[in-house]
């Protein structure tokens, strides 16, 4: 997260009207950073993060 909080994981239930209407029907999963409330979701960021976590894991082998 921007602030380094720690982010619980929520279903979308705790996030209705605080994100778009898409991504409640496009998402199941959100977190929410605990100490600045930012909230998150498994969107293309999520994916790109992930597969550059995974190259890194890569080489270091």
């Amino acid at each position: 997260p921007v602030c380094n909080g720690e982010l619980n994981q929520v279903g979308k239930e705790e996030v209705s009207g605080r994100v778009p209407e898409n991504l409640l029907e496009e998402h199941e999963d959100f977190w929410i950073c605990m100490d600045c409330g930012k909230i998150y979701w498994p969107g293309t960021h999520w994916e790109t993060i992930a597969k550059i976590a995974e190259e890194y894991e890569e080489k270091l082998g």
